[in-house]
């Protein structure tokens, strides 16, 4: 919000982080991508998203963890926007 608020003319937004919301008027993934949709509507701006997650062991076929929602969250924000998903170990 602050990216879209604070630099009208901005074109293209690198957003690092573990991909978790935890902060904000909403940490819910799917209202995030639905306000993202609605300021760049008009826009065009284009967020690449870069996941900084540490290596972890992969976890036994079929087990859940945070990090699946995680890379969920930004692989579809930076598809939506015309970016790219990047994942830093």
């Amino acid at each position: 919000a602050e990216a879209f608020e604070r630099f009208p003319d901005i074109d293209t937004i690198f957003f690092v982080t573990d991909g978790i919301p935890t902060v904000g008027k909403t940490t819910v993934q799917e209202h995030i991508i639905e306000r993202v949709a609605h300021w760049n509507r008009l826009r065009g701006v284009r967020i690449h998203t870069i996941a900084a997650m540490p290596a972890e062991p992969g976890p036994p076929v079929g087990q859940y963890t945070p990090n699946h929602d995680a890379i969920r969250f930004m692989r579809i924000l930076a598809a939506e926007t015309g970016g790219t998903f990047t994942r830093v170990r």
